[in-house]
């Protein structure tokens, strides 16, 4: 009997050593960039666990949370506040942003959120996940231990296996800062368009390949959780700015291609017209909402016939710069005037339908000065893709 019970208590505390020792190992390498030993310039393991922790850690006032256009705001907005944080999660939806929003909420003293809106995010075909298990709130609402953030970057094999290919690529001290690429092509134009454009991909991803704001089989609406946003910032007194980011008149004019620009035009309608109702519903001013997504100097540049170009704005048709993303701060944090660059319009229930149709007729415009575009991007839409995503 007392072997036994002996025999126990070794395999406990080699079981409690090993578990502390790869804790210990963990924190060290710190993969997912949850402890802030992770070098400045090195991407964590898991983007997703990163800014769940982040969040709680650093407890941000002013935080921008949207999809991968964010990364261009992090060094501008980090030069305006130090101690805002932005939240890059790529291939996002509204859902996600959602819970992201609701853990923010409960780990932070938000008080400023800057949020893009991306009219991919709202489809209600698309998949609408987020990694719950490191968010402090729960599918219901219900606060969790603000402990379980930290729980996958400490105890998982994920991690452990992320610890060990960090040290295997090396833990470098620091990095050089990211420059951004002043170049591009046609052919990245072209591929970029068509991991977003073509069948089965992007705005129509598979399996059904279709793109909605509802899902009448699961009566799933990304519009309902737009609405609960609104309401989340309400109730905990946030100032919250709503940004449709811009993108290269390429894509643009590929909604259209996918004759999904009546969709495009609704969708802008219900944003403000939530933004509206959420607004009277709480007794308080309706929030800001900022729409860059537009035929200007910033989104026409023009894309070589051949070759590569310096572009001012873009990396590629679907991300800008940092630049754009300055202007952009300008504009709806200092109301800096755009100017000659026609940058940036306040979309409201008096504002919406002039701009939808002032952005109608600068398609037109658009379209029959670039035949060639407009062909390339047809046969894009139809699955034609000379350059492979």
């Amino acid at each position: 009997m007392r072997r036994g019970r002996s025999s126990l208590l070794i395999l406990a505390a080699v079981t409690t050593a090993v578990l502390l020792g790869a804790i210990a190992f963990n924190v060290y390498v710190d993969p997912y960039g949850a402890f802030g030993r992770l070098p400045e310039g090195v991407s964590p393991a898991s983007d997703r666990i990163h800014f769940a922790t982040a969040l709680s850690a650093r407890r941000p006032r002013q935080l921008m949370l949207g999809s991968s256009r964010a990364g261009a705001f992090t060094a501008p907005l980090r030069a305006r506040d130090p101690s805002a944080l932005t939240v890059v999660l790529t291939g996002t939806s509204i859902y996600e942003e959602r819970r992201y929003l609701e853990h923010a909420l409960a780990v932070a003293p938000v008080e400023r959120v800057l949020l893009l809106l991306d009219f991919i995010t709202f489809n209600a075909y698309a998949s609408a996940q987020a990694m719950e298990g490191v968010l402090a709130v729960d599918r219901e609402g219900a606060r969790v231990s603000p402990l379980v953030s930290y729980l996958p970057a400490l105890i998982s094999l994920d991690a452990l296996q992320a610890s060990i290919a960090r040290l295997r690529k090396g833990r470098p001290h620091g990095s050089a800062p990211h420059v951004e690429p002043t170049r591009s092509t046609r052919a990245e134009y072209a591929r970029i368009a068509c991991h977003i454009l073509r069948p089965g991909d992007g705005l129509r991803p598979d399996p059904l390949q279709r793109f909605a704001l509802e899902d009448a089989s699961t009566q799933r609406s990304t519009l309902a959780e737009y609405e609960r946003i609104l309401a989340l910032a309400h109730a905990h007194g946030v100032e919250l700015t709503l940004i449709i980011p811009p993108q290269h008149a390429w894509l643009i004019h590929g909604v259209e291609a996918l004759s999904l620009w009546p969709l495009l035009e609704r969708w802008k309608r219900a944003l403000v017209a939530a933004n509206e109702s959420a607004a009277q519903h709480a007794g308080k001013p309706a929030f800001a909402l900022w729409s860059f997504e537009d035929f200007s100097v910033i989104t026409t540049e023009e894309v070589p016939a051949s070759g590569g170009a310096t572009f001012r704005y873009f990396l590629e048709p679907s991300h800008f710069n940092t630049h754009v993303a300055e202007l952009m701060l300008a504009r709806v944090l200092d109301a800096a005037p755009s100017g000659a660059l026609d940058f940036g319009a306040l979309l409201t229930p008096r504002s919406i339908e002039g701009a939808l149709e002032g952005t109608r007729q600068r398609l037109s415009q658009w379209k029959a000065a670039h035949p060639g575009d407009v062909a390339e991007l047809a046969a894009i839409a139809r699955g034609e893709c000379s350059v492979q995503p």
